[in-house]
């Protein structure tokens, strides 16, 4: 399985404060966007490839979850209702994929943990 989530935090809600409603818009475009392009690049080259020699020995699930931001709700839905419904052997998530910046704040939530 390879997989990431397309969804983020949308308007209304502060990075440091998820509760906050403070009208900014956060677009993800590194914490969503990057993850769900390489699955869909990925899964691509999968297509291409099996057109033209065999194909993996095993299923290979490419999946895009949505509601991440809320509690991993679409995940969550996947483990309880697998798809095919057959025992998955790996999985790999994709999020932030080349993320390298400086952090320009160290004291910011987002960098703890």
């Amino acid at each position: 399985m390879l997989g990431a989530h397309y969804d983020h935090l949308g308007r209304g809600e502060s990075a440091s404060s998820r509760d906050s409603k403070d009208g900014r818009i956060h677009p993800g475009a590194d914490d969503n966007a990057s993850g769900t392009a390489a699955v869909l690049a990925i899964a691509s080259a999968f297509v291409r490839a099996a057109a033209h020699g065999p194909r993996p020995s095993r299923t290979v699930v490419f999946a895009l979850w949505n509601g991440e931001e809320k509690g991993s709700l679409g995940a969550e839905f996947y483990v309880a209702h697998p798809q095919p419904a057959r025992r998955i052997v790996a999985n790999i998530n994709l999020d932030m994929v080349g993320r390298d910046e400086d952090i320009p704040d160290p004291d910011d939530p987002r960098y703890h943990g």
